[in-house]
């Protein structure tokens, strides 16, 4: 028994696919040309559009090695992304069009629409390329699997918004960059409440300072001293 190379079997999973045009040979040459071909959507082959926020929400990130990882695991099918317009697209069977239950959060391509589909030898960014390919040709996704990933997609985004509605009591530190706490500081000692002091001035309140009224010749100073018992913000009162 002949085992197929890994070029070969590329070569026949394109042809495959080119077949699913009226006129095969346009489809290589779109190709060869530019890396990407139109292909119409029908009875050989359909696809589910996945958009970036939900497959990310889905999985728990954004990090293009981890989705593509999960997504290749999850649908065990051909799955392909546009970089562009952060778009996934799972191709399933033409007849698979009545199971679908999510054609608002994730839209069924069906008969009269085109798939702008990469060459097989493309598997990385920044151009559209492959997340996984068919194992052999005519290896489509399973609309359950798709429909799972949406499903999970869903849940969690739902659920986003109870986990973060939680009081917010200052910006996680262990969290944030570095950046984020000083603005927080900075932030912290403009607002800072500020004390009146007689003759018109006024002082920044210093946080467990303890006040007191001193005495001197035909007036009254109101100071407010640290515990050392210095006068961080006030001169002292003049003699006699």
């Amino acid at each position: 028994m002949n085992i197929p190379t890994i070029g070969q079997r590329a070569e026949a999973i394109s042809d495959w696919f080119a077949r699913s045009r009226p006129g095969p040979a346009r489809a290589r040459r779109e190709w060869a040309e530019g890396g990407v071909a139109l292909l119409p959507c029908g009875p050989r082959l359909c696809a589910v559009r996945l958009s970036g926020p939900l497959v990310h929400t889905a999985f728990g990130t954004d990090a293009t090695a981890v989705v593509d990882a999960s997504l290749a695991s999850i649908l065990t099918g051909p799955v392909f992304c546009n970089v562009f317009s952060c778009q996934y697209y799972a191709l399933v069977a033409g007849d698979t069009w009545q199971q679908w239950q999510y054609d608002q959060e994730a839209p069924f391509l069906g008969e009269g629409t085109y798939l702008g589909v990469p060459a097989v030898r493309r598997s990385s960014p920044p151009d559209p390329y492959w997340v996984a390919l068919p194992h052999q040709p005519g290896d489509l996704c399973s609309i359950t699997s798709v429909a799972a990933l949406v499903a999970l997609g869903l849940a969690r985004r739902t659920d986003e918004p109870r986990r973060r509605s939680r009081p917010w009591s200052g910006p996680p530190t262990r969290r944030c960059s570095r950046a984020w706490a000083v603005a927080w500081t900075a932030w912290q000692n403009v607002t800072a409440t500020r004390r009146p002091v007689s003759g018109g001035r006024s002082a920044p309140h210093v946080p467990r300072a303890r006040s007191r009224t001193i005495t001197g010749p035909a007036r009254l100073w109101h100071a407010t001293v640290d515990p050392s018992g210095r006068y961080p913000h006030n001169k002292e009162p003049p003699g006699p």
